[in-house]
């Protein structure tokens, strides 16, 4: 009876110690699940960092995508927007310009209808940007009055004329100079000379010198021209806006012309309807508009933003 005891007692601890044996595998099985289920959820966390990461360097890698613009402005703007393009630049290193068209405006505005592709375009007037914008080049919307200017009549610096008005300057004992029917600035001289009985259309254009004037005027094909022909005495006096007294130098203002005697000389600017960078384009034109810098730049070379 003793043996049978003994022995019946030794299989029921064995019993016991594989039962413990087998629950602690159990247990330690469970804990490692748990700490799978631990690892993976944190490697999950880890692949969704890096890839927010890869997401976000991507956008900025993007933000900052290289862009060329190409700008038609009018010539009158040609010192000042080179300058305000090397300071944008400066700033926005990614953002450079293509060699920028300054002509007269009507030249820039026939470029564009035979084909010329700018991402901006700036005339020195309303009428050559309706035209773009009545051939659907450009939104409705899009053109803002960038610029304001004043108009002037200019003498050689040497001169021993300093003051005049406009009824002086057309009684017929100077010789003149204006731009042609493709310079906004001949446009606001005619429409002056009209005001005096010196042109026989009020706009501007499509009209002929008249009155004591006739045959004492000089036509040019950029108001460069006609500041030059000022500056040497080719002729006497020339009508050109005043930012072009600070460009070109060696010439004097005699007389300021009432805005009464011309319609507002403003230079509006729109983004082209067919801009591969659109984005960056109209980027440009708000810090030209609202930067402090750009403002310094316009001030410089006699341009007014407009309000």
């Amino acid at each position: 009876a003793k043996l049978i005891y003994y022995s019946y007692s030794r299989i029921y601890s064995q019993s016991r110690i594989i039962k413990q044996r087998k629950a602690t595998g159990r247990m330690k099985m469970e804990q490692t699940k748990t700490h799978a289920k631990k690892a993976f959820a944190l490697l999950a966390i880890i692949v969704s960092l890096l890839a927010a990461c890869l997401l976000a360097g991507c956008s900025s890698s993007n933000s900052q995508e290289k862009v060329e613009l190409e700008i038609y402005a009018a010539n009158s703007l040609t010192d000042a927007m080179n300058e305000a393009q090397e300071a944008y630049t400066k700033d926005n290193p990614n953002v450079t310009f293509k060699d920028s068209q300054y002509e007269a405006s009507g030249t820039l505005m026939q470029k564009i209808e035979a084909g010329g592709t700018p991402d901006i375009f700036i005339s020195a007037n309303k009428k050559n940007m309706d035209k773009v914008v009545e051939d659907g080049k450009i939104n409705e919307d899009k053109p803002l009055d960038l610029f304001a200017n004043d108009l002037v009549i200019v003498t050689a610096e040497d001169s021993d004329l300093n003051e005049i008005d406009l009824a002086q300057a057309c009684d017929g004992s100077y010789t003149i100079a204006v731009g042609d029917k493709n310079v906004p600035a001949g446009t606001y001289a005619k429409q002056a000379l009209y005001t005096v009985g010196c042109y026989t259309n009020e706009s501007g254009t499509d009209g002929e010198i008249t009155g004591p004037i006739k045959g004492k005027v000089t036509e040019a094909d950029k108001v460069g021209s006609v500041c030059s022909y000022a500056q040497s005495g080719e002729v006497d006096l020339g009508f050109v806006y005043s930012s072009d007294v600070m460009r070109y130098g060696n010439v004097k203002t005699v007389c300021t012309l009432p805005a009464d005697t011309h319609k507002p000389i403003v230079y509006p600017a729109a983004v082209l309807k067919d801009s591969a960078h659109a984005e960056a384009a109209e980027a440009f034109l708000s810090w030209c508009q609202e930067s402090p810098d750009a403002q310094k730049i316009w001030q410089k070379w006699g341009f007014e933003l407009t309000e």
